[in-house]
């Protein structure tokens, strides 16, 4: 084989990025915001560090993160105590932050659905199966 893998993957990274991007503008949004709007779209709520866990980013810069989200109407904080009875915050979508995560969702729809143009069911599912593999191996 003469292609290299990680060339590849630059090359595949890139052109996501540059799809992505444009939608980000678009939307106004951040690098990071969408994923988080993504996230919360599917479960209002979590808290603060749980969402650092499922975006594998550190509790201080998903700090950073959802200040400017709040900051831009996004989301809104709610403290709470945890079992342990420590003070924690939990994050839900405000209804800007609600309509956003319409749009991101949408428009990542339309942006998997070009990606996979062309794929059967079981070649969309081999994709998944070889991203596993390869996060795993990573991991």
């Amino acid at each position: 084989m003469n292609e290299k893998f990680f060339l590849k993957l630059l090359e595949l990274s890139a052109a996501h990025a540059k799809r992505s991007h444009a939608i980000f503008e678009r939307l106004n949004l951040s690098n990071a915001q969408p994923k988080v709007l993504y996230i919360l779209r599917e479960t209002d709520g979590y808290t603060q560090k749980e969402l650092a866990s499922i975006c594998r980013i550190t509790p201080p810069s998903m700090t950073s993160i959802l200040n400017n989200m709040e900051k831009a109407d996004f989301i809104y904080r709610e403290k709470v105590l945890t079992a342990g009875q420590k003070h924690a915050h939990k994050i839900y979508l405000t209804t800007k932050g609600k309509k956003t995560a319409e749009e991101v969702y949408s428009e990542f729809e339309k942006l998997e659905e070009l990606c996979l143009n062309g794929f059967s069911e079981k070649e969309k599912l081999q994709v998944f199966e070889i991203f596993d593999k390869i996060i795993k191996n990573l991991s």
